[in-house]
C-alpha cells in the first residue's frame, strides 16, 4: 500500500479503470481504495471539528468504466452511480477536483470491432490528458 500512495504522490494524474457491478465499484477495487486513502495520506480529519483537510490537491483523474447495458441508461435510470461515488465521495473528498469520466458499453454482446475502437480512443485520452 505505500508503494501505492507514493505513485499517488507522485503522479498529477490517475486514471482508474473498472467494470460496474451492480451500479457500483469492484470490491477488489474498494479494498485497494479503503486501506490506501487514509486519514493522514490522503485527508486529515481537524481536530474537535467535523471538518477535513482535502491533502491531494492539485491532480486530475479519469474514470474508464465498462457496463453490459447501455450507456445511456446508466445515465438517465441510475444517475451513474459508481461514477458519482467516485468522483463525489472519494476524488473531490481528497482534493482531486478535476475528474473526468468515460464509459465504455455496452461490453456484454460487444465485437472485436467496437472493442478495437474504444482501446484506440482511450489510447488517444492517454495521449491527450498525458500532455
Amino acid at each position: 500500500m505505500l508503494a501505492a500512495q507514493e505513485a499517488i504522490l507522485w503522479s498529477d494524474h490517475i486514471v482508474w479503470i473498472y467494470p460496474v457491478w451492480w451500479g457500483s465499484l469492484p470490491a477488489l477495487m474498494k479494498g485497494f481504495i479503503d486501506p490506501v486513502f487514509l486519514p493522514g495520506f490522503a485527508f486529515q480529519k481537524r481536530e474537535n471539528s467535523v471538518w477535513w483537510d482535502k491533502k491531494l490537491v492539485g491532480k486530475s483523474a479519469r474514470l474508464i468504466s465498462t457496463l453490459d447495458q447501455p450507456g445511456w441508461y446508466y445515465r438517465w435510470v441510475f444517475n451513474r452511480s459508481s461514477h458519482n461515488a467516485m468522483k463525489k465521495l472519494t476524488m473531490n473528498f481528497v482534493g482531486i477536483k478535476k475528474v473526468k469520466s468515460t464509459t465504455i458499453a455496452p461490453i456484454r454482446f460487444s465485437t472485436d470491432t467496437f472493442r478495437k475502437n474504444w482501446l484506440e480512443k482511450v489510447a488517444l485520452l492517454g495521449i491527450k490528458e498525458g500532455k
